[in-house]
């Protein structure tokens, strides 16, 4: 990615970008307007609210240098230990490790002409949070109403004697990324090309019916996950996928490799979700079972004695404090796993819960201006966000006790959807 840094080593600041235009995608001279005018670099985002926190724009420091150069987040991950990656550097980072997995990872033969007879198939990845497009086409134009299947009958498409050539691509259309140029990549979207020779005759292949790959089914599945089977490939017909949750048919949503139970809206608990496959000549069939969790994980939190305590009717209890303070969290789940326990300042980005660096178990200290362990600064309530370079200039905010003599406020947030804000500085944990 390059680093977002705006030092090398640590407690040493950079120096100053003096050169053209960094050839890097999350670092820039320009200013918003030009990259609006131009169209250029992360233009697309700019704007938006930033998965690490605050706005997509323009924030001086990059390239291990202090000035003369911005990158799009005041802090992300390659910035601030602890935030999300912002949607700049994750677009590219979507594309680079999609090239290395190919989205394509197999189907029918296409070394030698196929013949009209017969099914076509292509085998895709299948991520867990979305479905791959699938788009088949014969001698350029597209095949309509193909509802995103892994295969195309031949026989359909009453094909004129002699040879035609037919084309699966598949695109990946994450949210992740904007650009069109990036979208139209090799890495998200890959082709599979057979030559069709009508004289060609497929001679049938007795194949027994089977689910050759699936979700895993070892542990449970998430209530927003994708879940897919893959099944054999006969050449003269397609196994039909049916699912059920909970012992009820599900809708046919148009793909019947994938099912999105997000889509679904599962209540909270544990669900059972079933995929018969069945052969349409033969009836006979074979199915799969998962168990769906839909119950979200809690979070209890842990904090220091305040000076006081604050209620409001409708929201939750707030904690005045006017000195350091420390907070620990606690994920829970009600099946075995890891959960990931979060929280965040001032409405900015989510920041994971570690503990305290120099000790898991400890919880984690929150000061005027924050501590520098090991050159790095943990817990700063005061300007320039939660983790500031160990070298910044870290003003204590107005409430701390070497200011004004106001106090600041910790609150926990009541259930989502509330927010909560605290008359100097709000906390959220989830």
């Amino acid at each position: 990615m390059q680093d977002e840094y705006d030092y090398y080593a640590r407690g040493v600041p950079g120096d100053t970008y003096d050169g053209p235009e960094p050839d890097s995608a999350h670092h820039t001279v320009l200013t918003e307007r030009q990259m609006r005018d131009t169209r250029a670099k992360w233009w697309r985002w700019l704007g938006e609210p930033s998965e690490s926190g605050g706005r997509i724009g323009r924030y001086e420091g990059g390239l291990y240098l202090q000035r003369g150069v911005w990158r799009p987040s005041r802090h992300s991950m390659m910035k601030s230990l602890g935030f999300y990656f912002d949607q700049v550097g994750r677009e590219q980072m979507t594309e680079r490790i999609a090239d290395r997995v190919a989205i394509v990872q197999g189907g029918t033969a296409t070394d030698q002409p196929v013949g009209a007879d017969r099914l076509l198939w292509v085998d895709t990845l299948h991520p867990v949070s979305h479905a791959l497009t699938v788009t088949w086409s014969v001698d350029g134009r597209v095949v309509s109403r193909t509802g995103n299947a892994r295969h195309l009958d031949l026989r359909t498409l009453r094909l004129r004697p002699g040879r035609h050539t037919a084309t699966a691509t598949v695109t990946d259309p994450t949210e992740f990324v904007r650009d069109p140029a990036i979208r139209r990549s090799p890495a998200l979207t890959r082709t599979r090309t057979w030559t069709v020779d009508t004289g060609v005759r497929t001679p049938l292949v007795a194949q027994p019916l089977a689910i050759t790959g699936s979700t895993a089914t070892d542990r449970p599945v998430g209530a927003q996950d994708v879940v897919y089977v893959q099944t054999s490939q006969p050449t003269d017909r397609a196994p039909g996928v049916r699912w059920s949750l909970d012992g009820r048919p599900v809708a046919d949503t148009g793909s019947d490799r994938d099912l999105d139970l997000g889509a679904l809206r599962l209540s909270r608990g544990t669900h059972r979700l079933t995929a018969r496959v069945s052969d349409p000549a033969t009836r006979e069939a074979v199915t799969r079972t998962w168990t769906v969790d839909a119950t979200r994980p809690d979070v209890a939190y842990a904090l220091s004695e305040p000076l006081l305590t604050t209620t409001r009717p409708g929201r939750p209890t707030g904690y005045v404090y006017n000195g350091p303070f420390t907070m620990g969290l606690t994920g829970t789940d009600d099946s075995p796993g890891v959960v990931t326990s979060e929280f965040r300042l001032d409405g900015d980005g989510w920041h994971t819960y570690y503990g305290w660096p120099t000790d898991a178990r400890s919880p984690f200290l929150f000061t005027a201006t924050g501590t520098d362990v090991d050159g790095l600064v943990y817990g700063n309530l005061g300007s320039g966000g939660l983790s500031v370079s160990p070298f910044a200039e870290r003003p204590a905010p107005p409430w701390s006790p070497s200011g004004p003599r106001s106090a600041g406020a910790w609150r926990p947030p009541a259930p989502p959807p509330s927010s909560c804000w605290a008359p100097r500085y709000a906390a959220r944990w989830r």
